[in-house]
């Protein structure tokens, strides 16, 4: 199995102070809550693809978006977080799932946004690694889409505050660890703990960017290994 993530990693604050702009619809809305729940699963069903229709093929899962719910077969159904079926857009996954997050960030949370599933379920696609030049705003998927809102809200917020934004980008591949912005494997990264036993990544490249091209061009060259 494979996972990609874009992970921005900022200091915890010890005081709660009010979010804005948070979507109420979203995951996340109520992070001043110590009680929240910190992590959240949801579920999106691609459509058939033009192969499998011309095949014959027909999907074995129905979608219940109002209830948050899968069917499988006849009669297995499981709940989700969130269930979004296969008319949904790009832009309504980062709405729901991750554009609180990305805004807590700038209040000094952790966030992770982790894309599973099997070959060809639409992990790319939805978090938006695809080769990008091509590609129309609307079908943008998670991380094009999280690399805007980041410098939005910097260049909203630059008057008050300084930013440095530092940039890495990892692949986990069959439990080996590939550093994508340096194909040629002079990075050593390792699994080491920090405070408390959390586990943190140590010696990948990290590179500085100031804006959004920079990042995006990043995004780019990663992808292709």
């Amino acid at each position: 199995m494979s996972a990609q993530g874009l992970k921005g990693a900022v200091e915890q604050k010890n005081e709660t102070m009010p979010i804005e702009g948070l979507n109420p619809d979203g995951f996340f809305n109520e992070s001043t809550i110590k009680e929240s729940c910190s992590v959240k699963v949801a579920v999106r069903v691609r459509p058939l693809l033009p192969r499998e229709l011309a095949a014959g093929d027909s999907s074995c899962i129905r979608s219940n978006p109002s209830q948050n719910s899968v069917t499988v077969g006849l009669d297995k159904s499981f709940a989700f977080d969130k269930v979004f079926g296969t008319d949904s857009q790009q832009e309504d996954i980062f709405d729901v799932c991750v554009k609180n997050l990305v805004l807590s960030s700038f209040a000094g949370y952790n966030s992770t946004v982790l894309a599973y599933g099997q070959t060809c379920s639409g992990k790319t696609f939805t978090m938006g690694t695809d080769p990008m030049l091509t590609i129309s705003k609307e079908h943008q998927g998670i991380i094009p889409r999280v690399i805007q809102m980041i410098f939005d809200e910097i260049d909203r917020r630059k008057a008050t505050c300084e930013f440095i934004v530092k940039v890495s980008f990892i692949e986990i591949y069959n439990e080996e660890i590939r550093d994508l912005l340096d194909p040629q494997g002079q990075s050593k990264i390792a699994v080491r703990e920090l405070t408390r036993g959390v586990p943190s990544l140590c010696g990948q490249q990290e590179e500085r960017v100031a804006d959004f091209d920079g990042l995006f061009r990043l995004l780019e060259r990663g992808g292709i290994h």
